[in-house]
């Protein structure tokens, strides 16, 4: 932890013993139950279907975090009550629990599930919901962002992805929905399947102001003061049942959409779940109206025979999520064009990466320059991204110091979504004097059915080689989807040079791609290291069918067979004829 945070949380020590008080001698919320829920898997849609059925019921829940909790589980549970197993048939967290459940004197009943979506789907029916919010099941936080609207609403949550598009449909089709809520991003065909059921789609383009929407909604509901902070990368059940709206906060910082928000709402106060976001939580509450922030990262847990009890680490269930690297792998200054030179790596393969940095250059102990992005850059995953910054450090070099960089470097999934934060530094740049006059044009993008490739023209204008990375976004599907070259391309003088990218479609979906726009993208620079220059541009495809000349071919070649044919057979019946008046004459 930086040394600022780790300052900072010392304002916070105070509330941390409040706080184990406050969450872990007594629960945070009393129901009247009739019944209890335990859920036994390793796949998290289970475990939140199960914990949310649970509230949606008003009835106690509890789940397995490990394969040695099963031994302990039931000192939680009240054996006057019935339990409802809720277990996995492929992927249990325990094997047998309904059996050792039974031989301690429980009444259990046992509910399978094959797949965590089915199971949301059994559940809803089973507590006959009628309003529902559909979220994509690799998504987890955006489950744990509409929990608390889900249970204000009385709604069901169904995890949807591309396979079971259909069941989605035809459930929603049977349970006749007074309304559905299609929250965050989805596919096309998701999209379209659920269009008859007139949804209200929550989709900003940022899982941060998507959830800043949601929590909006749910106070409008239930206005409160007080809020829930997380980052929704696992459950705990105060974050489903505890009766508060959960706030996103970022990993190492908040992301500004949520400063904003917090600086204009009326939260006076925050529940930080779990202990690994103090940073975030520390940051909010010196620059925001929210001053006080209880800290829930403990429990009590029951012991036979002893007066208190122990105090253990929270009940906690991982989620999928997007693990973000970055790095810095090559700084110097370019003295030919008075630029700083930068190479950032996404080192996270097939997950693209929003960067916004701030520089800071000092020289002989002062500040010479300060440079930085005013708008985020995205970097494809597992690839390199060269920025330059122009800055003028002419009278730092002359007076033979050297010159050092200090990165601070926010980066996210997406511009809204800077959560986390890199410092690195930089001692002693290299100075390079260098002089890229590299010119690359765009010609024809088009698709070539026969050989199954979409192919992007591209000129090089200059005498020397030139390096580039290209990539092709067009719609499939009435998807955009993009192509990336695997590696850097080497583009002769002049051309065309050919970026191509292996692409089977279908006749019907390549004859939809004819005309469309496709978006043509490239770094490029005359080092390979160094790819300083970019271009953007449109084209129209144009779909290349090999087969139709060869069709022509066949046509006119079955059109001479049938005229020879013709020819042959009238001379043939003419023939005799011409004989016999011959011979007639004679």
């Amino acid at each position: 932890m930086s040394d600022y945070f780790s300052l900072r949380l010392k304002n916070l020590l105070p509330l941390l013993a409040l706080a184990v008080f406050a969450f872990a001698s007594t629960p945070v919320f009393t129901l009247a139950v009739n019944e209890q829920v335990v859920i036994n898997s390793n796949d998290w849609r289970d475990v939140y279907s199960g914990v949310l059925y649970a509230g949606l019921l008003g009835e106690n829940s509890k789940f397995l975090i490990a394969e040695g909790h099963a031994l302990i589980l039931d000192r939680f549970l009240d054996s006057r009550l019935p339990v409802l197993a809720i277990e996995s048939t492929g992927q249990p967290m325990s094997f047998g629990y309904v059996s050792l459940l039974t031989s301690k004197g429980f009444n259990v009943q046992k509910v399978s599930s094959e797949n965590g979506a089915s199971l949301a789907i059994n559940l809803a029916r089973r507590a006959g919901s009628k309003t529902f919010i559909v979220v994509g099941d690799s998504r987890g936080y955006d489950a744990m962002s509409v929990a608390p609207y889900a249970l204000q609403t009385r709604s069901f949550v169904l995890f949807v992805n591309k396979d079971n598009v259909d069941e989605i449909a035809g459930f929603l089709s049977e349970a006749n929905p007074l309304k559905v809520v299609l929250y965050g991003p989805h596919l096309q065909k998701t999209i379209q399947a659920l269009s008859k059921f007139n949804p209200d789609r929550i989709d900003t383009g940022s899982r941060f102001t998507n959830n800043i929407e949601i929590v909006r909604r749910t106070v409008a509901i239930a206005p409160t003061t007080q809020i829930a902070l997380t980052n929704g990368e696992f459950i705990e059940e105060t974050l489903i049942k505890g009766g508060f709206p959960n706030l996103l906060v970022g990993k190492d910082l908040p992301p500004q959409p949520v400063v904003d928000y917090l600086r204009s709402s009326n939260f006076k106060i925050g529940t930080l779940i779990g202990n690994d976001l103090v940073g975030s939580a520390t940051y909010l509450k010196e620059n925001t109206p929210m001053k006080t922030i209880f800290i829930k990262f403990a429990q009590g847990w029951p012991e036979p025979g002893k007066t208190f009890n122990e105090v253990r680490d929270l009940d906690k269930f991982y989620l999928p999520k997007f693990d973000l690297n970055i790095s810095i792998v090559l700084v110097q200054y370019n003295t030919g064009t008075k630029q700083l030179e930068v190479v950032y790596k996404n080192n996270v393969a097939d997950q693209i990466t929003f960067v916004k940095s701030s520089i800071t250059l000092t020289s002989g102990g002062k500040t010479v320059g300060t440079v930085g992005d005013s708008i985020p850059f995205s970097i494809p995953g597992g690839e390199e991204a060269t920025i330059v910054y122009d800055v003028d450090l002419t009278g730092a070099i002359s007076s033979g110091d050297s010159i050092n960089a200090d990165f601070f470097v926010l980066y996210g999934e997406d511009s809204n979504s800077l959560e986390k934060v890199l410092r690195q530094s930089f001692s002693g740049l290299q100075l390079v004097e260098y002089i890229d006059d590299s010119v690359v044009r765009v010609g024809k993008v088009y698709y070539d059915y026969g050989a199954k490739k979409l192919v992007a023209e591209l000129f090089n204008d200059i005498t020397e080689p030139v390096y580039a990375r290209v990539y092709v976004t067009v719609p499939i599907n009435l998807e955009q989807q993009t192509f990336k070259t695997g590696s850097v391309l080497t583009l002769s003088p002049g051309g065309p040079n050919k970026a191509e990218f292996e692409l089977r479609l279908s006749r019907d979906v390549a004859e939809s791609l004819n005309g469309a726009k496709a978006l043509v993208q490239a770094n490029y620079g005359k080092r390979q290291e160094l790819l300083v220059k970019s271009l953007k541009e449109e084209r129209v495809v144009e779909v290349i069918w090999p087969q139709d000349w060869l069709w022509l071919l066949l046509v006119i070649a079955l059109i001479l067979a049938a005229a020879y044919w013709y020819y042959r057979k009238r001379k043939q019946s003419e023939s005799p004829s011409t004989e016999r008046h011959y011979r007639h004459k004679r």
